[in-house]
């Protein structure tokens, strides 16, 4: 099955692809979020477009904004849960934000994958070793 991982952000949200077969994640795009319900219309397409068969999004565990963010993305998974015809599950994504922009920097020069779909699979990658 196909896996569609997500760090969900105000300005921009990252998107990753994996599956369970490989149980490896790979950056896929980021995108401008212009709002909850344009949000919904274009991962739907996504899914339909990549064969998803389930969502990982990523939610804070702690952190500086733990609260007020946590507040909002669960806000964003109840519609996705509502709207999306696939499972929808959260991960932790604490930190994974600091961990996408020091493996940026560690890698150097790399093509135009930024720190929000690599962060988007670090938490399906998290997922996917946390299930076994």
């Amino acid at each position: 099955m196909r896996y569609l991982g997500i760090d969900y952000g105000e300005a921009h949200v990252g998107i990753a692809i994996g599956d369970d077969e490989t149980l490896m994640a790979l950056p896929l795009e980021t995108v401008t979020n212009e709002g909850v319900q344009e949000m919904i219309e274009y991962l739907t397409a996504v899914i339909v477009r990549e064969g998803i068969g389930a969502i990982v999004v990523g939610v804070p565990a702690m952190g500086v904004h733990y609260g007020e963010q946590r507040a909002a993305i669960e806000a964003v998974v109840k519609k996705m849960l509502t709207h999306f015809l696939v499972p929808v599950y959260t991960s932790d994504e604490s930190f994974s934000s600091r961990q996408a922009q020091t493996l940026m920097r560690d890698r150097g020069p790399a093509p135009a994958t930024d720190e929000h779909a690599i962060a988007a699979m670090l938490i399906l990658q998290g997922y996917f070793e946390k299930r076994g």
